[in-house]
């Protein structure tokens, strides 16, 4: 899995440009080589000289920092925030979560609700939609490893990166998970 995190200039063709230079980087190809599609529910998908391939790819944006994932190993999905303090939004969270952070203080609850927010919508990415899914049924287990259950089911993860980054003169929380392919 590659992932890099960076600036823009909050426009959004310089970041489909900064998203295409990424993977030009990362699979050592020229860039002219790659194009940017959509599938019918609006994940990126990467083609290389018009062609579908099978490196998957992911991307959030929150200001004007930007987070890209790359990977061929599995459905992708990051999510990047920025920490601002607030009051977690109960109405997206798992009723374990919402005790979880209703027994911290209110900064604590705050950097909690980030780390659990940025995995749910990274996974959500992941399986290709959006927010059109009920994250109050997707459960984050804090921990060393990350673990996620699914209506009460546990999902089997390739790969996860949890994360926090002041690069930029603000802390960006991000997530990354790559699902296991179906059997």
């Amino acid at each position: 899995m590659f992932t890099r995190l960076g600036l823009f200039d909050g426009r959004p063709e310089s970041r489909r440009a900064a998203l295409l230079d990424f993977c030009a980087d990362a699979l050592a190809l020229s860039r002219d080589r790659l194009r940017l599609a959509h599938d019918p529910l609006g994940a990126p998908l990467l083609l290389i000289d018009g062609a579908p391939t099978e490196w998957r790819i992911s991307s959030s944006s929150r200001e004007n920092v930007w987070l890209f994932g790359l990977t061929r190993r599995g459905p992708i999905g990051v999510d990047l925030e920025i920490f601002y303090p607030i009051e977690p939004p109960a109405a997206v969270l798992h009723p374990d979560e919402k005790k979880r952070l209703a027994a911290l203080p209110a900064l604590d609850a705050a950097a909690a609700f980030y780390d659990i927010w940025t995995v749910k919508e990274a996974y959500i990415k992941a399986l290709g939609l959006g927010l059109r899914r009920e994250v109050t049924q997707i459960r984050v287990t804090p921990g060393a490893a990350l673990v996620l259950d699914d209506q009460r089911r546990k999902v089997t993860l390739t790969a996860a990166r949890r994360w926090r980054d002041e690069s930029f003169g603000k802390q960006a929380i991000c997530a990354a998970v790559i699902l296991s392919p179906a059997p």
